[in-house]
């Protein structure tokens, strides 16, 4: 939890930073705002150390794929470089052989670096994931589980033209804690260490808006 706070009161300080010296830049003629929402969706490979659990013998690996939200909130020099704060919303299908198949939710949220070239609108960036959790709901074995700290990185690249922005981005992260909410009727809410990571390919719509 104190990780959590940290990482969001450094995301909402450097997001003030950021609007501020935007704002100055804009002023000035040498940059602007932007905010770009996100149509997404996800198809991942998932790894859970599920034998570092009591009671259970075997890891497990499968597949998270569904839609998602997302909202990069920003500021750009002469339309070239842009920095921005990014946040993830998503609505996954979970499958493998510990859930075999169940609804999961997650977010995410990071910092944005990256580039707009003259080509064609082709524009690149990295994000640096800074926290995030992922909440499937409970499988067959009725364990409830809930993956947080989410930790790690998307690289991107994209096409820019009229008001749309076509993005596809590699995700790697990897979640430091999971929450084991309940097994069964019984409410457990205690916190373990088990090793989980998350590794895919986000496609996306993006409507960046300059102000």
């Amino acid at each position: 939890m104190m990780s959590f706070h940290k990482s969001a009161v450094t995301l909402a300080l450097f997001s003030a930073t950021l609007f501020a010296a935007a704002h100055a830049q804009a002023r000035t003629g040498g940059g602007g705002l932007f905010v770009e929402p996100l149509l997404q969706y996800e198809d991942s490979k998932s790894e859970i150390k599920s034998s570092q659990l009591p009671l259970i013998t075997d890891d497990s690996s499968g597949t998270l794929k569904g839609p998602g939200l997302g909202l990069r909130l920003g500021g750009h020099v002469a339309d070239v470089v842009f920095i921005a704060a990014d946040a993830r919303y998503t609505k996954t299908d979970i499958n493998d052989s510990f859930y075999e198949k169940a609804s999961s939710s997650g977010y995410n949220y990071g910092l944005t670096l990256g580039a707009q070239t003259p080509l064609f609108g082709i524009r690149v960036w990295g994000t640096a994931v800074l926290g995030g959790e992922l909440d499937p709901e409970a499988g067959v074995s009725n364990l409830d589980l809930k993956f947080k700290e989410a930790k790690g990185h998307r690289i991107g690249a994209g096409i820019h033209f009229a008001a749309v922005a076509v993005n596809l981005e590699y995700q790697d992260l990897k979640y430091d804690k999971t929450e084991i909410q309940s097994w069964g009727s019984l409410t457990a809410n205690n916190t373990t260490d088990v090793d989980t990571t998350q590794k895919g390919l986000i496609l996306s719509l993006g409507f960046p808006i300059e102000f």
